[in-house]
């Protein structure tokens, strides 16, 4: 699979595992125990993140997400996503989002091995709106 056919894979996986709860696409893209970098904080393992999918999807009822493939070279693929939702519940990194809708634009950059993601950068700017 070449890079573009694997971050839209990756970005098909995340609107399954985000929207519909189906984790099994995105596990098959992640090495267990990935590490995620998120400015100052980081996620670490696979579990982490499927921790953090269940827990959120309960908050985000009306999650859209959008992706789009930017460039790739070696093992490094890099995307642009955009997601939408409207908060059901206090986000500790979006005080007074609840029951505001939030637009988050991202950059990532992720590194493969073996055909999985070791490694991910994301960096993110984001708006909270009245709906």
């Amino acid at each position: 699979m070449n890079l573009k056919e694997f971050a839209d894979t990756f970005i098909k996986a995340e609107i399954e595992a985000w929207i519909n709860g189906n984790l099994t696409l995105a596990e098959t893209l992640e090495d267990p125990n990935v590490v995620y970098h998120f400015g100052t904080r980081d996620r670490v393992g696979w579990e982490a993140k499927k921790q953090t999918i269940l827990m959120a999807r309960q908050s985000l009822p009306d999650l859209r997400i959008e992706g789009k493939y930017l460039t790739g070279d070696g093992n490094l693929v890099a995307l642009s996503t955009k997601w939408r939702f409207t908060s059901k519940s206090e986000i500790p990194s979006l005080p007074g989002s609840i029951g505001k809708e939030v637009t988050s634009d991202s950059l990532r950059l992720m590194r493969l091995e073996n055909g999985k993601i070791v490694e991910g950068w994301e960096t993110s700017s984001r708006t909270i709106s009245t709906p």
